[in-house]
């Protein structure tokens, strides 16, 4: 459990019993390393169609608002239609919780109102950290815990896993 410094040393006999207790240093065991589950982040590639997002501005409802979203984790990219403009950007993390996007760049034609709910969709895609998906709804979340729901596109069949490979 606990080394004596400067074993070797013979002063270390002459010592008192608090100048000795002085002298011990704790051995602490490794933590040992918890390897990641096994993830296969394909899972997420596709074309996601929107369903709904924290702070909607509503519209005229004969406009539908339709941003979409396809990701590709293969590349780490992801690129879609904001509802007025298109976009693309990097996946900068992807794991079985989080995921992240950056460096957007878009078109950028005004839209009237739809320009307003396309801002809030990048605003909140570029805050996104994590992501839970539920049968083909995928749901990503932000730091301060807004969200954007998304649904796969059902002309899409969802990826095969990939078989895990011993290495």
């Amino acid at each position: 459990y606990t080394e004596l410094k400067n074993n070797d040393d013979p002063i270390v006999a002459y010592l008192t019993l608090p100048e000795r207790l002085a002298n011990i240093v704790p051995t602490i065991p490794p933590t040992p390393t918890i390897p990641p589950l096994p993830f296969d982040k394909t899972i997420l590639n596709g074309t996601w169609s929107f369903v709904n997002m924290s702070g909607l501005l509503q519209g005229d409802p004969n406009t539908l608002y339709e941003p979409t979203l396809i990701i590709n984790t293969d590349t780490m990219r992801a690129n879609g239609f904001g509802g007025c403009n298109s976009y693309s950007c990097d996946i900068t993390s992807v794991d079985g919780f989080t995921i992240a996007f950056s460096n957007f760049i878009s078109t950028k034609a005004y839209c009237g109102d739809v320009s307003n709910n396309e801002g809030q969709f990048l605003t909140l895609l570029g805050n996104t950290n994590r992501w839970n998906m539920n049968n083909d709804q995928l749901r990503l979340l932000t730091t301060d815990d807004q969200e954007i729901i998304l649904t796969r596109n059902p002309s899409e069949p969802q990826p095969e896993p990939k078989e895990e490979t011993e290495e």
